[in-house]
């Protein structure tokens, strides 16, 4: 957290100080800790406050304003969802009962359960069908519209050189681990968060049918597959320089990048 500082002088050599403004609306003043000297320990003046009221949680990471901000709206999006499934009397097929009846749908457990994986039988039965590569594309383009990011990411994005553009974008996706690190680094960690994945694919594959002595051996062709992928992806840190990341192209040189794909 860093909030607004006073402004801070050179006067005849030394350190001053400009006599405090009356703060507006969006400085929270209770995150400083004006107890501290600014001029010895800025880091601890302009957070201090902020760190002593909000410890970590323990199912967090890390902590901070943005944070907050996004547990806020959620509570907020909670109670309307919530307020949505409770009121009956909204008209069927009205925005708010599709709200409402979505939510309801999601949170009822017992429903699920009893469902188990009857509404991914299709989507199963479909890759299922699957006899040559030449038929990946049109699976790979389905899953892409019911937001499964097979293989690979399709979105949009502003455009890098101009803001003013929305404009489409293809990116490295596929993995069931967080990025490459995790399937090609080559030590104790990883190596047991490899071994813990290939059970919980295996279990998953179980859940969906799959013979528990199938599942073992099908969880090692998926992590084969998704280790292919990571591969081919590119390392986290590269990522962070945009120009990395920025590759502009027209729909018809996609066959040159990638031929074997239609």
């Amino acid at each position: 957290m860093l909030a607004c500082a006073l402004p801070v002088f050179i006067v005849n050599g030394s350190l001053a100080r400009a006599e405090a403004p009356a703060a507006p609306d969006f400085i929270h003043a209770a995150w400083l800790d004006t107890s501290v000297d600014p001029l010895k320990d800025f880091y601890s003046y302009a957070n201090g406050g902020f760190l002593k009221s909000n410890q970590i949680p323990p199912a967090y990471p890390m902590w901070g304003h943005t944070m907050i901000l996004n547990e806020d709206n959620n509570a907020f999006v909670r109670k309307v969802l919530e307020s949505a499934a409770a009121d009956r009397a909204a008209p069927a097929g009205s925005e708010l009962r599709k709200l409402g009846d979505f939510y309801a749908s999601g949170v009822d457990e017992a429903a699920v359960n009893k469902a188990g994986i009857a509404p991914l039988r299709a989507e199963l039965a479909r890759i299922a069908a699957l006899r040559s590569t030449k038929q990946l594309p049109a699976l790979l383009a389905h899953l892409q519209s019911i937001g499964v990011n097979a293989a690979f990411g399709v979105g949009q994005m502003q455009d890098f050189s101009d803001s003013t553009q929305v404009i489409a974008q293809i990116d490295q996706a596929g993995l069931g681990l967080p990025d490459r690190d995790y399937y090609l680094k080559d030590d104790a960690r990883f190596a047991a968060i490899r071994e813990f994945y290939l059970g919980h694919v295996a279990r998953m594959l179980g859940k969906a049918g799959v013979p528990a002595g199938e599942s073992r051996a099908r969880a090692a062709a998926v992590f084969a597959l998704e280790k292919k992928l990571a591969e081919a992806s590119m390392p986290v840190e590269k990522r962070r320089d945009p120009h990395a990341i920025y590759n502009m192209t027209d729909v018809s040189a996609l066959g040159g990048v990638a031929p074997g794909f239609d």
